[in-house]
């Protein structure tokens, strides 16, 4: 056998390897994406069902907007949407 296709055999061999590896990292961010994507999504749907259930108990919309809002401030302001970490003090980071 070559030099030249020693080379190229082992490049192969690389290759495969780096591919496999990647393939198996994929799979486990999919994976890793799935279930954070279905834990968002059930906070979305509790925080939804929350609404909704003070909607139909409660008669005008401005008291379900206070209320909404009482309880979904806090976790707006708490998270790093509007302030980057760094700033924020060390319990809520």
């Amino acid at each position: 056998m070559s030099e030249e296709a020693i080379i190229v055999e082992n490049l192969r061999k690389i290759y495969a390897s780096n591919s496999v590896e990647a393939v198996k990292g994929l799979r486990q961010a999919s994976l890793e994406f799935l279930v954070i994507f279905l834990i968002a999504m059930m906070v979305a749907f509790v925080l939804g069902g929350i609404s909704l259930a003070l909607a139909a108990k409660i008669k005008t919309i401005e008291t379900l907007m206070a209320v909404v809002n009482t309880l979904t401030m806090p976790l707006l302001f708490s998270s790093n949407a509007l302030f980057p970490t760094s700033v924020m003090q060390n319990g809520f980071k």
